[in-house]
């Protein structure tokens, strides 16, 4: 059996279905596709799309969102550029699951779910007009657990599109976004019900918010790694302070000679002195041992 590739790069542009073609900038790599998903059902699902979100709004909030959580060692997109490829991912992720959903429901019981989605991809596969394979799994794998996204999935392969004028929105929404977005209206309505209005913050507060958190976050992982250092350093003074009187056994004075012994390695090494030698005496009296030849005096006294 053919291995499924999940976390594969995204597709050139233009390879889909709908004929889509995402001209302008940066090819989307499969971590954005899948932020991507995540910021639409993420907006879709906030109580201010009840009374009617203008396209140009949504897009723009979707954008900020997207832009807050963009994956490391992305740039930020557009609401343009995002509107344009969500599209592309809407318009395939919706025919693959038409796929699924008829593979599915020919499949024998028992079959494993690998296998379904192994023949779903081909066929997939067989029924795109120009043979293409299916490239958006990733993004599937975040919309298919998703209520709103599977009640909400059309024929967009039969389905024209549809203008729906939005007073004041610089841009429409097409039929799948429309039939998406009502979709979801239902699920919301019950728990916008059980709850009061609230003023939604700004994008800038939500923006202000995330980077407050984030900053509380490195300063409370900056007080814990100095917490760790003043431990560290506290035990090793005890390593050096303990008196050897108190050392009962020969393991014991042996086990405190090496580990001071050690401990001065590392300090050397992060002074960077290591190729200095240090006097004898001094070395002698850090780990407790008597000097050259004034043990031998100590013996005969």
């Amino acid at each position: 059996m053919a291995s499924i590739n999940v976390d594969g790069a995204s597709s050139a542009p233009g390879e889909t279905g709908g004929g889509l073609r995402n001209r302008k900038g940066k090819n989307f790599v499969a971590a954005e596709e899948t932020q991507l998903c995540r910021s639409f059902l993420f907006i879709s699902q906030e109580p201010s799309i009840e009374n009617g979100q203008k396209s140009v709004g949504f897009w723009h909030r979707v954008q900020v969102h997207f832009n807050v959580n963009r994956p490391v060692g992305c740039g930020e997109r557009p609401a343009r550029s995002l509107e344009t490829k969500w599209g592309i991912i809407k318009h395939d992720v919706a025919k693959f699951i038409e796929n699924y959903g008829a593979v599915r429901a020919e499949s024998e019981s028992g079959t494993s779910s690998e296998e379904m989605l192994q023949r779903a991809l081909e066929l997939y596969k067989q029924k795109h007009p120009n043979k293409q394979s299916f490239t958006f799994i990733h993004c599937w794998l975040v919309l298919k657990d998703s209520p709103r996204w599977s009640d909400a999935r059309e024929d967009v392969r039969k389905t024209p599109l549809l203008k729906r004028k939005i007073p004041g929105a610089s841009t429409d929404l097409d039929k799948g976004e429309v039939e998406m977005i009502d979709v979801m209206r239902e699920g919301l309505r019950e728990d916008v019900k059980k709850v009061p209005p609230m003023k939604r913050k700004s994008e800038v507060e939500m923006i202000n918010a995330i980077k407050a958190q984030a900053r509380a976050t490195a300063d409370m992982a900056a007080a814990t790694w100095r917490k760790v250092a003043i431990l560290e350093e506290q035990s090793t003074m005890a390593l050096f302070s303990m008196p050897e009187d108190q050392l009962v056994s020969e393991e014991a004075r042996e086990y405190f000679k090496l580990r001071r012994g050690e401990e001065l390695q590392k300090l050397r090494a992060r002074l960077r002195i290591t190729s200095i030698q240090p006097d004898p005496t001094e070395a002698c009296e850090i780990l407790g041992a008597a000097p050259p030849g004034v043990a031998s005096q100590r013996s005969t006294d």
